[in-house]
């Protein structure tokens, strides 16, 4: 858990390890006084499990300033508090979202969706690295389970399909590599 001093000065460096990873990136907790208050994660790992980045962008140094009011509106709004998206510099007044801060509670609704995001990665990359992924195109995230040893039941994700490739390139599910 970072303290909102730490992730205040953090945030550029998340923001961009936010970009490098994409949807694989880990979420990061954020508090006050050991408690944690708020959530922040990439915005294509937050589309892809609460499908909805559509909200107003602010930049490192607003997020910065706001850190600790949007934080107190996670406390006093719980799950009715509104996300927050982060961007650098994408062109003025049309930032793009590459991470969210959202309150513990919004978070708690959409954690086993993330889970199921994240592990998708996790077991694809595995695999891509194992001798099993060699002339791997595209499976399902239960063939990939299936394969290295995973109860495919945990995931219950079996429409969406991993692609080995699409991880070097930072995408997401179900995406062609380029």
């Amino acid at each position: 858990m970072l303290t909102v001093r730490e992730a205040r000065v953090a945030l550029p460096a998340v923001l961009q390890t936010f970009r490098t990873l994409g949807a694989a990136a880990t979420p990061i907790v954020v508090g006050a006084q050991r408690r944690p208050e708020g959530v922040l994660m990439s915005a294509a790992l937050f589309e892809l499990a609460a499908e909805d980045v559509n909200m107003p962008t602010l930049d490192v140094t607003q997020a910065r300033k706001g850190l600790s009011s949007a934080l107190h509106s996670f406390r006093m709004e719980g799950a009715e508090a509104s996300p927050v998206a982060i961007g650098a510099h994408a062109g003025r007044g049309n930032r793009k979202p590459e991470g969210v801060l959202l309150s513990i509670e919004q978070y708690a609704l959409i954690a086993d969706e993330v889970d199921r995001v994240l592990t998708g990665f996790e077991v694809a990359s595995r695999l891509a690295a194992s001798d099993a992924g060699v002339g791997l195109m595209t499976l399902t995230v239960d063939e990939l389970a299936e394969r290295v040893g995973l109860d495919p039941g945990f995931l219950d994700q079996g429409s969406r399909e991993f692609s080995a490739g699409s991880l070097e390139q930072g995408d997401g599910p179900g995406e062609e590599p380029v």
